[in-house]
């Protein structure tokens, strides 16, 4: 006698479904007896005789990538009790180890001592802390004071980022990057995503005290530290002195690197992201 024949006769004797999962034993549950009995009362076990034949209810293993299955249901077994049976867990695939979250880039630039200042050099870490560096000795313009290639090779650098966090970026760094980008004709930076730190360690949020980066590495303890620079260095470093200029450079990169591990205690207050 078939399964859901039993299941029929204990549920005219008033039997219910989690009783006869109980007397039936196995794999049946409530809701797989349940199922039995509300498709054959549907028509599909009365109704469609022809349909539900012995050799019918062979069903055709399909091999994957992920998992080749081992169960199959046999000609002589009823066309239902593969519900009984408890699904085989799939393989979970390990990836290539690639990383595809949103990228986050720390930024910070370096720029003249004057009303129109220029670029001299820019840095970006990554969320891994791998520091890239743009300036006016690796990409020379023309003449000394042309920093068209700089600037445009810096813009399309930290634009591969997804998310840029930088500080007082908003008011500082970006504006005076389009600054020189439209002065000599070039496509603006348009930041998808931009996240100000300032804003955070300065605001409804958070309140470090005063605003600057050096602030805020001595108040979160940072292990990485901001270089002290008198404004004559970027004097001599934009007056030829590549001693100085080399020391513009590492105090970028240090920033950049102190962004990063200061934006680790303020990223709990990022409820939102806008450009």
């Amino acid at each position: 006698m078939s399964v859901i024949k039993d299941i029929e006769i204990m549920r005219k004797r008033g039997l219910s479904y989690s009783e006869i999962a109980q007397r039936i034993g196995g794999k049946a549950t409530k809701d797989s007896v349940q199922k039995l009995f509300t498709r054959a009362n549907a028509g599909v076990d009365k109704g469609s005789a022809k349909l539900y034949t012995p050799s019918a209810a062979k069903r055709k293993v399909v091999k994957t990538a992920v998992q080749k299955s081992k169960e199959s249901v046999s000609s002589n077994t009823d066309p239902y009790t593969w519900l009984l049976k408890t699904p085989a867990k799939r393989e979970v695939v390990s990836g290539d180890k690639e990383f595809v979250g949103l990228t986050i880039g720390y930024f910070d630039i370096e720029t003249t001592f004057s009303m129109w200042s220029r670029f001299l050099c820019g840095s970006v870490a990554d969320q891994f802390g791998n520091v890239q560096t743009v300036s006016t000795k690796t990409h020379p313009g023309r003449g000394v004071i042309d920093d068209s290639k700089a600037v445009a090779a810096y813009a399309e650098l930290i634009s591969k980022f997804d998310i840029l966090v930088s500080w007082n970026g908003k008011l500082f760094d970006v504006p005076r990057i389009n600054a020189r980008l439209a002065f000599h004709g070039l496509p603006l930076l348009y930041p998808r995503m931009h996240i100000d730190a300032m804003y955070l360690a300065k605001g409804s949020m958070f309140n470090i005290g005063r605003k600057s980066l050096a602030n805020a590495e001595a108040f979160f303890e940072a292990k990485n530290g901001k270089t002290m620079l008198s404004p004559r260095i970027w004097d001599k470093a934009d007056h030829g002195d590549d001693e100085q200029f080399e020391t513009i450079v590492e105090h970028c990169e240090a920033d950049v690197l102190v962004l990063r591990e200061i934006f680790g205690h303020l990223k709990a207050g990022v409820a939102t992201i806008h450009r």
